[in-house]
This record gives structure tokens, sequence and C-alpha cells, in this order.
């Protein structure tokens, strides 16, 4: 929908009085996007672990009240919404520490009206807490653990030159716990 130009300094307007957002409701993710092609789509996922691609063009003729993009389950909500071009990955994470990466291909592309799939089997009370797209450029290519990058010994404590080559082994995927406890993962 159209947002109303304003001044670098000015204080800007409400969403919900630009879009007409219903009481109770709250914005997910603000896209931009300068035409609607065929060829990109949009990942959306739930906290709940629902999944699905949409083409980008069928959210071309939005109303000045919304439309609605994804039947959600009682309790679940839409998290996370990105943009995806073809060939890329996502990479989806749970509050127990689980990582599931898959190609975007492996979603058909859905309805606006349609509820999605699983994208990962949550236990009692887990929830999806990260959702990314890995680029086709970056996506190409298996995982591979650091020990590879550092020429296979796990025991090595990994000189200034092996960090170096680690750090060119990009994209990586850093982990953080609600107590501060970090792990770096290689993607590819």
């Amino acid at each position: 929908y159209k947002v109303p130009e304003a001044q670098r300094t000015a204080q800007g307007a409400l969403v919900s009085s630009v879009i007409g957002i219903p009481k109770g409701r709250s914005v997910t993710a603000v896209l931009s996007t300068s035409g609607f092609p065929e060829e990109e789509f949009l990942v959306m996922a739930t906290r709940g672990g629902f999944i699905k691609r949409i083409k980008l063009s069928d959210l071309a003729n939005v109303r000045s009240t919304g439309i609605n993009a994804m039947k959600l389950a009682s309790g679940d909500s839409l998290a996370f919404v990105e943009k995806c071009a073809p060939g890329s990955s996502v990479l989806m994470a749970s509050d127990t520490g689980r990582l599931l990466r898959f190609p975007d291909d492996n979603l058909r592309p859905t309805s606006r009206v349609a509820r999605g799939v699983k994208s990962m089997r949550l236990k009692e009370g887990e929830q999806v807490v990260a959702m990314s797209i890995l680029p086709p450029e970056l996506a190409d290519g298996e995982a591979s653990a650091p020990d590879e990058a550092r020429g296979g010994d796990p025991a090595d404590d990994g000189s200034t030159e092996d960090d170096k080559k680690l750090m060119q082994m990009a994209p990586w995927v850093l982990l953080v716990t609600s107590k501060g406890f970090g792990k770096r993962v290689g993607v590819r």
C-alpha cells in the first residue's frame, strides 16, 4: 500500500492509520519492492513451524484494509517474512537449538489463503525463533564444518592464518542463546 511521503524530521504516521490494522493485531514484517515480478517469492513462517512460499505478484493488488496472506492455526502467529529468489535456501532455528536448511524449491508456491506446510517437527512447547533466506550465490555447496576448513584436525586451535581461511568461507550462522552462549556454524 502507499505510504505517505514525509520530511526527514517528521514524526511519521502510525502504520495502523495507513493500512487499517484491526485492534489486537500487529505488523510482522515490512518489505520494500519496486515491482511485483513473477519470478520473486515471499517465504512466510509461523512460530508453530508452518511455512509457505507465495508469489510476490499475488500481493500486487492490496486494498487499503490489507489482505490475508496466510491462514493461521489457533494460538499460532506469523513471525517471519522474507523475499526469496529462485535457487535460495531457507534457514530456520528452533528455541531448543535445532537448525534446518533446505532449498526454497522444496516449498511449492501456494495461494494467499493456504496455511502452508510443517517445516520441522517441533516438540511440545518448542517454537521457531529465527528464519533467514540464504541468497542463491551463497546457497551453493554443502554444509562444511570448521574442522574441514582447517585441514581436518579438530584438535587444532586455529592460528591467525587458519582463522583468515575460515572467515573467507562465509556465510556463517551465529547462534546465540538467551544466556549469552554462542556458536558459529558454517552453512556451506
